[in-house]
This record gives structure tokens, sequence and C-alpha cells, in this order.
């Protein structure tokens, strides 16, 4: 008998139903949803991320940064290497940065073409790192004391964070008119 070929993937089709059956799963057993409340809620989630990455791919058309705010439990990074699909981009994350002045020389050696993904964004504790994160929300030219100046408004830039433990400064994002902030 002649193996039959598809013109798809079946086990990367299995899997994904797996995971969909797992989520549901979860929803019922930790949640106590009915399965119908799981499934709405899935989907609910499934469209709110589809329209993210629809939004996301148009506003990199424009001069403007995009400020992603999601769920914990969220793969960011998978969902930007999906979004951004070809487009190089470099990922940075605040929680592995060191102090102010290590996190401004990374950012000068940083290509210019190149996507700038600042995750973790609720890290930003330090005021000087604050002002940084304002700058690039703001999309202006800025420096910190004794650096070079990097132009925000030159690059693509994308930052990213949980909702939880967001500083108080980035709770009003429609205050920074070059942001658009999509939440998923």
């Amino acid at each position: 008998m002649e193996k039959r070929q598809y013109p798809f993937d079946v086990r990367s089709i299995e899997q994904t139903a797996e995971d969909y059956i797992r989520g549901i799963d979860f929803r019922i057993q930790q949640k106590g949803m009915t399965p119908e409340e799981a499934v709405a809620e899935i989907q609910a989630e499934e469209e709110a991320e589809r329209e993210a990455a629809d939004y996301i791919r148009i506003v990199f058309e424009l001069p403007f940064t995009v400020c992603l705010i999601h769920k914990k439990r969220k793969n960011i990074l998978g969902f930007l290497s999906q979004v951004l699909r070809d487009a190089p981009f470099e990922l940075i994350s605040l929680s592995k940065m060191t102090d102010v002045n290590g996190f401004w020389l990374h950012l000068l050696r940083l290509d210019l073409q190149v996507v700038w993904v600042i995750n973790e964004i609720e890290q930003a504790k330090d005021i000087a790192l604050q002002s940084i994160i304002c700058a690039m929300l703001r999309r202006e030219r800025y420096a910190p004391s004794g650096f070079p100046a990097i132009d925000f408004a030159t690059i693509r830039l994308v930052l990213a964070g949980t909702a939880e433990d967001m500083p108080v400064c980035f709770n009003d994002l429609s205050s920074f008119e070059n942001t658009i902030e999509v939440m998923f």
C-alpha cells in the first residue's frame, strides 16, 4: 500500500488540536468553566491576538512606536516572530540589564535598521530607566548625561510588558501621542 502524501503537516495539525483540547481542559478544571465558556474564551483570545498582529503590521508602516501590554503567560517572542515575519529584530529584556549605563551602551551598539523590541518594560523601576522608556514612547531624541543621543523617531520600536506591576508613569499610554497601545 502506498503511503499517502498531504499538502500540509499532519503532525502540526495534531499538535495544535491537542494544545487546544488541553487549553479547554485547563479552563474547565482550573477556572470552573463549562466547555462552551472555555471555547469562547480561547476564541476571544485568538481573535485579540490576530487583531493585535494585523494592527502592528499596519502601524510599522507609520512613524509610531507600538507598546504591547500582554498577559504574563504570553509567549511574546513567538508572537513577535510571527507578526514581524521576515523583519529582523533585536530583543532586549530589561530584566537582564544590570544598570542604565549598560542599557544605553547596548542601545548604541544596535543596528538602526532592525526593529528594537524592548521587553519587560514593567521592570523599569529606576527613574533614569523610566526616562529612557518615556523618550522611546515620545519618539524623541534623547541621551542620558555623558552619552551620545539616539533619535527614537527614526527607529521602529516595540515596547512590551505585562499589565501587572507596570510603573505608574506608563499607566496612561494615551498621553504619548506617537505610541499605539495594543493589549492582548
